[in-house]
């Protein structure tokens, strides 16, 4: 089945001849996952979606950061305009608005507002991204895992 829009609509006939068609409708289709599939099945994450960048290398102070947090999510194997990134931070995930077609093969920033940070408390805080496109595909999995210390 080709990508891209599909026109679709219905024939109904009855044995006295007639003859009625619904009216069209467009269906998208896509073949493709965000990240596409890892190629390491094995292995845990999705491979094609690289680690969150930006976490600082030190532990966070919530009295620090001000608004919030701005991570980078790199480009990854099918990016399409459509989707939206997914940022796990500790429980709670953080989406970003649908990528734009300037977006696509660049990276993403996604902002983790102060609430959110200070909403998991102190301690150690996983966090990992995936993608849902525009046919609500999800990526493959999460990317890798990134541990951040968040302290009060």
């Amino acid at each position: 089945m080709p990508e891209g829009g599909l026109d679709q609509h219905y024939v109904i006939g009855s044995l006295s001849g007639e003859v009625w068609t619904s009216p069209g409708r467009c269906l998208l289709v896509k073949a493709t996952i965000p990240g596409g599939p890892g190629p390491e099945p094995w292995k845990p994450g999705n491979q094609g979606l690289r680690p969150v960048e930006g976490l600082p290398r030190e532990s966070i102070r919530t009295g620090a950061i001000g608004s919030g947090l701005d991570l980078t999510v790199p480009a990854y194997p099918n990016m399409a305009a459509g989707d939206v990134i997914g940022l796990a931070w500790g429980a709670e995930t953080v989406e970003g608005a649908p990528l734009t077609a300037a977006d696509v093969d660049r990276l993403v920033v996604v902002r983790i507002h102060a609430s959110t940070v200070t909403g998991q408390g102190p301690g150690l805080v996983p966090i990992a991204c995936q993608v849902r496109e525009v046919v609500e595909n999800l990526s493959d999995g999460w990317s890798a895992m990134e541990i951040v210390a968040v302290e009060d």
